[in-house]
């Protein structure tokens, strides 16, 4: 039974250390999504801010060329929130495919613990059928043997009554 506890505290180690793997994966995928972010937020403060210089800038020459920088900061500002949404839904994939591979490592881990575990109550039953069998094959061979010695000791207790009536008979015929 010590073995099965060892198997059974390697698995727990193994399971434990998956786990620790998958949460540091997980606090990595998370620091990488805050950085992806606080990058576009830095990139987007820096094209803002260029947008808005030029803006100035251009605002003495012409209205129309003014309205041409903020349709285009519109759509920089909307590249960039299309962007951080790419990059938002590819660290929630990350982040679902490391729970995913630590949902099939513990479903992994649990078959081995049942199968373990079925294999080792099965010999157990197995030891225990085979004892019972032994047990009573040699209670059988006990009772027999035990019937053999009354049987013996009967027939032995029936020849000394016989004799001794007998004895006695001739002693009363004398």
């Amino acid at each position: 039974m010590g073995t099965l506890q060892n198997q059974l505290d390697t698995l727990r180690n193994e399971f434990d250390r998956t786990d620790d793997q998958v949460k540091n994966d997980r606090i990595a995928l998370n620091g990488m999504q805050t950085s992806l972010e606080l990058l576009a937020t830095g990139i987007e403060a820096n094209v803002m801010g260029k947008v808005d210089v030029q803006l100035a800038s251009f605002k003495e020459y012409t209205g129309e060329t003014l309205e041409a920088l903020k349709e285009s900061s519109k759509e920089i500002k909307m590249g960039l929130k299309h962007d951080m949404a790419v990059m938002k839904q590819e660290t929630d994939r990350a982040l679902s495919a490391g729970d995913k591979k630590m949902e099939e490592k513990t479903t992994d881990l649990r078959r081995k613990i049942e199968t373990e575990v079925i294999r080792r109550v099965t010999s157990c039953e197995e030891q225990v059928h085979h004892m019972n069998t032994h047990i009573v094959n040699e209670m059988k061979t006990n009772v027999v043997k035990m019937e053999a010695d009354i049987h013996s000791l009967q027939e032995q207790t029936e020849m000394v009554v016989t004799e001794a009536l007998a004895g006695l008979r001739l002693q009363t015929a004398e």
